[in-house]
């Protein structure tokens, strides 16, 4: 557990810290997107293209978007490891793993979407159990193709199909 000084959190005491930050992280984000730069993140990526055209820096604001998120993950980060008092070297796979799962489920510029990742894990895992050591490599080329073929994401997929079959 953290500590300060003498005092050692307990499990309570460290919630309501990682409350606050949560509720303050939360603030921070509204206000971002109720800003000039929020209107600049809903143009580039509704299309690129017609935000450049728009006069908005796109480079620039892909850059302040990912030093945004990099805040956002590394105080949660912080905060996650000091509450387990985990080493970086012993978590480094599992984060990036669940950094590119929430990326090829939820696809661009999702925030609120559902969540499928409980189920789909699972059913993914077990079947490349089968693979051993080269499991990792084969959802890594999932990922990496669900990236680059379905920017999207899986919930876009589900959409696509959705649309397809109400079309008949």
């Amino acid at each position: 557990m953290p500590h300060i000084g003498g005092y050692v959190f307990n499990v309570s005491s460290y919630y309501y810290i990682v409350l606050t930050f949560v509720v303050l992280s939360l603030l921070v984000k509204q206000r971002i997107v109720d800003s000039r730069i929020g209107r600049a993140f809903i143009a580039i990526r509704e299309n690129t293209d017609a935000a450049n055209a728009m006069g908005i820096n796109v480079t620039y604001y892909k850059v302040v978007a990912f030093a945004c998120s990099a805040s956002f993950t590394g105080i949660a980060g912080a905060l996650y490891a000091h509450y387990i008092g985990s080493s970086a070297r012993r978590r480094l796979p599992w984060i990036s793993r669940f950094v590119l799962d929430r990326r090829a489920v939820r696809g661009d510029g999702n925030v609120c979407r559902p969540d499928y990742r409980g189920g789909r894990d699972t059913v993914i895992n077990e079947a490349i159990q089968v693979l051993g050591s080269y499991q990792m490599l084969v959802y890594g080329i999932f990922i990496v193709v669900a990236v680059i073929y379905v920017p999207e994401g899986l919930v876009g997929v589900v959409k696509m199909i959705q649309r397809h079959l109400l079309r008949w």
